[in-house]
């Protein structure tokens, strides 16, 4: 996959429209998050298929992918459009701990759709607690800002769960709270 996509001009009306669309809001959404601070990169980069094939003996590449979205990435983003796409989207669908960190947006043409994607995996991923927003996937803006936005939350929310953390492991042990449920403390 190379560094850049040209940008798509005109609606996303036809599949191979969809798929334009979705080919640079990939590349648009990465570089905007790497503008804001975050680091971000596609799960099928060759150096990080490589370090998780070498690093643990990943038999193949859809392992290397959930291991790379289980054990690295707090937010994952998916703009479910191509064969690939979707099959990444079906391997993590039903894995609970990364759908729940996974936002796929749909191009809004699906919305209504009848297929075995729109009845079939999306309604499986959001019952693993994936979340799936429906955007016109021309409207590069709002796709890339929604993509920013899951991504910050996601951030902010294991922020806030990390300060959680640190502020009972600085507890001051041995106060009266600390053994106050123990016999003979009354």
């Amino acid at each position: 996959m190379s560094g850049t996509a040209t940008k798509p001009t005109g609606p996303a009306a036809s599949h191979s429209d969809v798929l334009k669309h979705a080919e640079y809001l990939r590349f648009r959404t990465r570089e905007r998050l790497r503008e804001i601070g975050f680091a971000a990169d596609f799960g099928e980069a060759k150096d990080i298929l490589k370090f998780w094939q070498s690093f643990l003996h990943s038999p193949n590449p859809a392992t290397s992918e959930v291991l790379h979205a289980r054990h690295v990435c707090e937010a994952v983003v998916i703009f479910p459009a191509s064969v690939g796409s979707i099959a990444e989207l079906a391997l993590f669908a039903h894995k609970g701990d990364i759908a729940q960190k996974t936002l796929a947006i749909v191009h809004q043409g699906y919305h209504n759709a009848t297929s075995f994607f729109r009845q079939g995996l999306l309604e499986l991923f959001t019952i693993f607690s994936g979340r799936r927003e429906f955007i016109d996937y021309s409207n590069h803006e709002a796709c890339v800002e929604e993509a920013v936005r899951f991504v910050e939350g996601q951030y902010y929310r294991r922020m806030d769960e990390l300060s959680d953390l640190k502020w009972l492991a600085s507890r001051n042990l041995g106060s009266v709270f600390d053994h106050a449920m123990e016999p003979g403390t009354n």
